[in-house]
């Protein structure tokens, strides 16, 4: 089993859902994944320990980019963990090819 499928795996069993979908009309356009510091390892630094850790925000349909969708993405992510409780979030952004998934900008 690959690292990823073995950390969603744990991720799941021990928090919950830990990612979102975003769709319009009906097709999907973009995704996000996200856990409690406890359970990522990041090679660019540590997260707070009382902290989630947004592990990635991507809007892949080219359409979609720069109308809101990342930041309602985002809202719903907030939304999400406030009712859990949990008031922290961290990521690392960079910058690069606007085709890779794995960091937010």
């Amino acid at each position: 089993m690959g690292r990823k499928r073995a950390w969603l795996r744990r991720v799941l069993s021990e928090w919950g859902n830990c990612g979102k979908i975003l769709f319009s009309h009906g097709e999907p356009v973009g995704y996000a994944q996200y856990a409690p510091a406890r359970t990522t390892e990041y090679p660019a630094g540590p997260v707070s320990g009382d902290a989630v850790f947004l592990a990635c925000l991507f809007i892949s349909a080219e359409e979609q980019r720069r109308r809101g969708s990342g930041s309602a993405l985002l809202c719903a992510i907030l939304k999400e963990l406030r009712v859990r409780g949990l008031g922290a979030v961290e990521t690392f952004a960079r910058r690069g090819n606007p085709e890779n998934p794995f960091g937010p900008v």
